[in-house]
């Protein structure tokens, strides 16, 4: 018997004494005192001896059939009755002078509420008992599809990641493809830049987030890559604020968009442009804008191209509704992310 059911056991005669002292004292209020340390006594005897008894025997009765099993509750609440009524009523004979004629009578009345309060109180610490057991399967079940939630949406991000990554250096390849037959060394010097692009897009291919500042770093190399092809076309800046660059964010996720200011706004234009990257703090989030000198972008559908709309599927999936990305229509060509810094 271990400390709940030790403690739930005595929570439960105490009780039930009460309630039998009570009968008696509505009858012999004189005797109130008396009354209510018998029944306690007995109570406590009879409740000890029948939970004993109970938890001694019950993996063996919970091997037969229903009906053995409650014929050997009955038996077990008859026999926890005598034990609880024989031994506290030698004692009060003994010792404080019980008269020997109630015993047949507080016999009898003990074995018929061993067999009532018994009953009761396996059913009720049965069902307990189970419903416990059923609170701790369901909430078993919950983290197990919590933890299929997680992983669905590791893999979603993976999944997401891997249509990013290709896209963004197979540009890039075809930025150095251009170069090697007009500048080799600028070539060489594009490609050591290139490598560690890979290094970071495969150290990340199934992560989920990046400090800010390792980001901005890989959209530098990228800039600098296309600053070699484009030359003075292309202007660029990067400015961030400095308490936001520990801040962690999706990998890759600035990258595409100055991807895509490279293929609309640089290389259509036949003088080129500048790009801009600010990063700010608003209010509780981090606001990231991608600035462009293009014309705007147009989206007929409300998301974009490809670029974006993995990009919002990736906040999605990451932040819920606490993250957003806001185009500005044309003229202007900006777009924003929000993330919550929390």
């Amino acid at each position: 018997m271990n400390q709940k059911t030790f403690l739930q056991t005595f929570v439960y005669c105490v009780l039930i004494a009460i309630v039998i002292a009570a009968g008696f004292i509505v009858t012999d209020p004189a005797h109130w005192p008396n009354h209510l340390l018998t029944a306690f006594i007995f109570t406590m005897a009879i409740g000890y001896s029948i939970s004993f008894l109970y938890h001694l025997l019950d993996p063996i009765l919970l091997r037969r059939r229903p009906i053995l099993r409650w014929l050997g509750l009955l038996a077990v609440f008859l026999l926890g009755g005598t034990i609880g009524t024989i031994l506290p009523f030698y004692f009060l004979h003994q010792f404080l002078g019980f008269p020997l004629q109630s015993w047949w009578l507080l016999f009898g009345a003990n074995l018929v509420l061993s067999l009532v309060f018994g009953t009761t109180a396996v059913l009720y610490f049965s069902t307990r008992a189970r419903a416990e057991r059923l609170t701790e399967e369901l909430r078993a079940r919950e983290i197990a599809e919590e933890k299929l939630v997680r992983l669905k949406t590791e893999a979603e991000l993976s999944a997401l990641q891997a249509k990013v990554d290709p896209h963004f250096l197979f540009n890039t390849l075809n930025s150095i493809a251009s170069l090697i037959a007009e500048n080799p060394a600028a070539a060489e010097s594009t490609v050591e830049k290139l490598s560690s692009l890979f290094r970071y897009a495969l150290r990340h291919s199934s992560g989920m987030k990046v400090k800010l500042s390792e980001e901005l770093e890989i959209v530098l190399s990228y800039l600098e890559i296309e600053k070699v092809r484009f030359g003075e076309r292309l202007q660029f800046a990067i400015e961030a604020d400095e308490t936001l660059k520990q801040v962690e964010i999706p990998a890759l996720l600035i990258q595409p968009l100055v991807e895509n200011s490279i293929k609309h706004a640089i290389a259509k234009a036949r003088d080129g442009g500048s790009i801009r990257v600010d990063v700010r703090r608003a209010g509780n989030q981090c606001r990231i804008t991608v600035r462009d000198s293009g014309q705007g972008i147009v989206e007929p559908n409300g998301e974009g191209g490809f670029g974006l709309k993995g990009i919002r599927e990736r906040l999605r999936i990451m932040f819920g509704e606490r993250a957003s990305v806001r185009i500005s229509p044309p003229p202007t060509s900006e777009i924003q992310i929000l993330l919550p810094l929390d």
